[in-house]
């Protein structure tokens, strides 16, 4: 499989993308329904927005928005983002994206669970999460985009679920403090596949999920 071309942004261009960002997150507005519905963490429960599209079963974790996460900034410890919500139409919708900024400056974050339907994880929506010190990806994640997890800097466990090594942008997508203390954790038999990846061989710590087989019934 083909890597995506390295990403790196001239002074020009992130200029221009930063003027452009106002009108962009308008437009996006304009053909979603923002919904907040709960969500669980280990010191109870806070209120969580998602996005979506009319007659779609599925929804986005954010709104689509630089510097406005989707849980309030000042959320503290362990979040679990469940796999399906209930929409503000009555309706269940599976989570399938992170949205650009979703958790970015929540800086008082430790872990993270994403749900297993989850494929992308936009850029910056972890940006400035400094605490965090483990996530969890499930095995649909297939890209995750620019300076996703820049920032975080206390980052030691990345836990992935996927077989493959899902697409990044190699410059920029982790935090590069992180190559050297994080450890990524990988299914049994995968750890080949990372060690051959341009973004994930960087990382100086690999390991393998040890395979759980059930009790032989006597």
């Amino acid at each position: 499989m083909k890597r995506l071309a390295l990403f790196t942004l001239s002074p020009f261009f992130l200029f221009t993308f930063l003027a452009l960002m106002p009108f962009a997150s308008a437009s996006a507005q304009k053909h979603n329904i923002v919904f907040t519905a709960p969500i669980r963490t280990d010191r109870g429960s806070v209120q969580m927005a998602f996005r979506m599209k009319k007659d779609t079963p599925f929804a986005a974790i954010g709104y689509e928005e630089y510097f406005r996460p989707a849980i309030p900034a000042t959320t503290e410890g362990e979040i679990f983002v469940p796999d399906s919500v209930v929409a503000s139409d009555g309706r269940h919708r599976r989570i399938r994206w992170v949205s650009r900024g979703s958790f970015q400056g929540c800086k008082r974050l430790t872990k993270i669970h994403l749900p297993f339907n989850i494929s992308t994880i936009s850029d910056l929506a972890f940006q400035g999460c400094d605490s965090l010190r483990e996530v969890t990806l499930p095995d649909s994640l297939t890209i995750i985009y620019p300076q996703a997890f820049w920032g975080c800097f206390a980052l030691r466990r990345i836990n992935l679920r996927c077989s493959n090594p899902p697409l990044t942008y190699h410059e920029g997508t982790f935090e590069n403090h992180s190559f050297n203390t994080a450890t990524i954790v990988v299914p049994f038999g995968s750890v080949d596949s990372y060690r051959n990846d341009k973004t994930f061989s960087s990382f100086r710590y690999h390991a393998e999920h040890i395979p759980t087989f059930p009790k032989r019934q006597p």
